[in-house]
């Protein structure tokens, strides 16, 4: 999470499972949503 104070924004994608509708956040995103030091934009479902 250091390194989150050096830039503007973390970009993070999701990932697709079979039979669900909606994207989901892996453990990674998920930790850099709760401890990052700059905006981590969440991308939505088209």
């Amino acid at each position: 999470m250091e390194g989150t104070h050096e830039v503007g924004v973390v970009a993070i994608g999701t990932r697709q499972h079979a039979g669900r509708l909606s994207p989901s956040l892996g453990p990674v995103a998920e930790v850099l949503l709760q401890h990052a030091h700059c905006p981590v934009p969440v991308p939505t479902a088209r």
